[in-house]
């Protein structure tokens, strides 16, 4: 059965095709365009050509310029609209290269879709497709990986998941290789100046203009420039002059009210999480969950009380933590790092979850 590859020109994605090719499998490569190709993106496709050529692998250059707009950039720019705080990434993961690239390979007569994210998916003991956290703790990527769902997983291959970053990158230049794409990834790929607030402004017409920055009790402090500046838990460049540093408690979007207050009044005992995918029923999950709520966090500890739909559930911390950010992921581990489900983070009061919880 063909697997295909996922490859970006970068170090990671060659490593996979390389490792891939070396077990003797019957290998495509294909590469997805998900913006209008530059002077620079093209001189590395033509180098990443001659890669394949070299080794021996059919290369195919696919289009999803369009479907990356309207699944990725778009819901991308209507979450900062709504006063969130997106995750594109792990978006991506779920809707295009898991999504819309899989279907396409399915088409070319693969069985598999292959990437160089460091994270381990294999069956567990009933034979079901389990994904879990890559064995390099400092690059691991379950966490962008976490929105797929059961069937997406039955048919992904992460060739890294039991390799560290040092080691992928050593065996590439021991291999001989010219990585074309030259350093890491970056998570806001379509933002190629890094300029977010300008392209949020290039892109939307009618963003949240400025308003109140006021305190818990409603008591006006300043002027925001726009709730799409601001991230829940941040400090610098709120421009207002206090006794004590502030920080960013909430953001009302109803009333375009940017909420501070000092840090005692930042910790927060739950969050909500709508689109709730499953990779094991929630019934299965063990006595003791682990949430992560940005890439780079520390696992807390939380309690889960899914929705009876299945599509929410309300976490609530063992001790009070840094408010989730709304529109962020929220993936769910048991303590040995199997990815228990995942879902986006949803802003207080968006929407009761339909069902009772208890009191934190």
């Amino acid at each position: 059965m063909t697997v295909a590859v996922a490859v970006s020109g970068g170090v990671d994605s060659l490593l996979a095709l390389q490792l891939l090719k070396g077990q003797s499998s019957e290998v495509l490569a294909l590469h997805a365009r998900f913006l209008e190709p530059e002077g620079p993106e093209r001189r590395m496709e033509g180098r990443l050509a001659g890669i394949c050529r070299d080794l021996g692998v059919e290369l195919v250059t696919v289009d999803l310029i369009d479907e990356f707009r309207g699944l990725v950039i778009e819901p991308f720019v209507r979450s900062y609209v709504k006063g969130e705080t997106p995750n594109p990434c792990a978006l991506c993961n779920a809707r295009i290269k898991f999504g819309v690239l899989l279907e396409l390979a399915e088409t070319m007569g693969a069985g598999s879709l292959a990437t160089g994210h460091y994270a381990v998916s294999c069956l567990d003991t009933a034979k079901r497709p389990a994904l879990w956290r890559g064995h390099d703790d400092g690059k691991e990527q379950s966490y962008f990986l976490s929105l797929l769902r059961s069937d997406q997983l039955s048919r992904a291959c992460f060739p890294l998941g039991r390799w560290r970053k040092q080691d992928a990158v050593e065996t590439v230049q021991r291999s001989g290789l010219s990585v074309p794409a030259r350093g890491e990834s970056q998570e806001v790929c379509f933002i190629r100046d890094g300029d977010y607030r300008g392209f949020l402004q290039d892109q939307c017409s009618d963003l949240p203009g400025p308003g109140a920055i006021v305190d818990s009790l409603g008591r006006r402090l300043g002027q925001h420039s726009g709730l799409q500046n601001y991230t829940l838990g941040q400090r610098r460049g709120l421009g207002i002059a206090h006794s004590e540093p502030l920080y960013v408690l909430d953001k009302r979007s109803r009333e375009n009210e940017l909420v501070v207050g000092p840090r005692r009044e930042l910790a927060a005992d739950s969050f909500s999480v709508r689109e709730l995918s499953l990779l094991l029923p929630s019934a299965e999950w063990p006595d003791t969950v682990f949430v992560q709520t940005t890439y780079r966090q520390r696992p807390r500890g939380v309690r889960v009380f899914p929705d009876p739909s299945g599509t929410r559930l309300q976490a609530v911390f063992d001790q009070p933590h840094t408010p989730a950010t709304p529109g962020q992921v929220a993936a769910f581990y048991s303590p040995d790092g199997r990815v228990l489900g995942a879902g986006l983070i949803e802003a207080p009061g968006d929407r009761d979850c339909g069902a009772s919880f208890p009191e934190p």
